[in-house]
This record gives C-alpha cells, structure tokens and sequence, in this order.
C-alpha cells in the first residue's frame, strides 16, 4: 500500500504544486533543550501571509515540543504560574526546525486543500490538526495524539 500511495501522490497534479522543496542548511545548529514532560517548553508561530477569508489572514501555531502535539488554538498557557517565555529570531528556521518544520507541513496541507477554492483556508484548520497529531513520529516513535493522552485516536473512518 505504501508504494501505491507513493506512486499516486507522484503523480498528482495539486501534490506536485503545492509541495515545497526541503534542503537543509549547512553547518552545526544549536537546538533548544529537549524537555521532560509535557507542556514544559512550548513553542508558538504565526503563519503569516495567507489569504484573508473571513477577516483572518495568519494561524497561530502552538506546539508541545515534548509530545510534538501542535494546537491551533490559544489555551491560555501564559496565564499558568511558572510560565516563562524565550524568544527566538524570526526568519531563521535553524532556530527552530520543528516549528519551522510544522508550518511548511500545515501551509502545504491548506495549498492542497485550497487547491479549487484559496480563499476558505480556515474552514480546513481543524482538519489539518487533526491531521498532524494523529501521524506517526520518527522521533518520539508514536503519534503526538498518544504521546498526549495515552491512548490511539479515534477513527474518523
């Protein structure tokens, strides 16, 4: 199956102009600590620049860098006691490559979604969570929804 769905997606039209090229850059990066336990470092990143629809033209982007699970949605975490806040350079992805990462991810999954129709992005935000938490993850060798909660996601099909 995975070579049919590699072939398939070859072949696609809408995935072969929406999907971005990935190099890595040269030389040594310093990356922020890995953390201990869940929501102990976070990051958020605006996704600037999309088309305005419905008087929205960005995405806040939060992502629990211990469970790699991402939330489009603010929850308040700076109201938490203990919360403290480092910033990192914007427009140098090296600072950080996962949030970087995430968002060439998201902003390919909406350029496919809105291939027909570019301006109604929103409508597909939910979706495109969804989509991220519940993939496998190489790195913390299960999906970010089980690494959060404990247990598999459902089954939407």
């Amino acid at each position: 199956m995975k070579n049919s769905v590699k072939i398939y997606v070859q072949q696609c039209e809408v995935c072969q102009i929406t999907k971005g090229e990935h190099v890595a850059k040269l030389g040594l990066l310093h990356p922020i600590a890995i953390p201990t336990q869940a929501w102990e470092v976070i990051t958020m990143n605006f996704i600037e620049g999309l088309p305005t629809f419905m008087k929205y033209n960005c995405a806040l982007v939060i992502i629990d860098k211990y469970t790699k699970y991402a939330s489009l949605f603010w929850k308040e975490l700076m109201k938490q006691a203990g919360t403290s806040t480092h910033y990192s350079t914007t427009y140098h992805p090296e600072t950080d490559g996962h949030s970087e990462r995430l968002n060439q991810c998201l902003e390919q999954y909406l350029r496919s979604m809105c291939f027909l129709k570019s301006n109604a992005w929103t409508k597909y935000l939910p979706q495109a969570e969804w989509w991220y938490n519940t993939n496998y993850r190489k790195a913390i060798e299960i999906t970010p929804f089980e690494a959060l909660y404990g247990y598999k996601p459902p089954s939407l099909a």
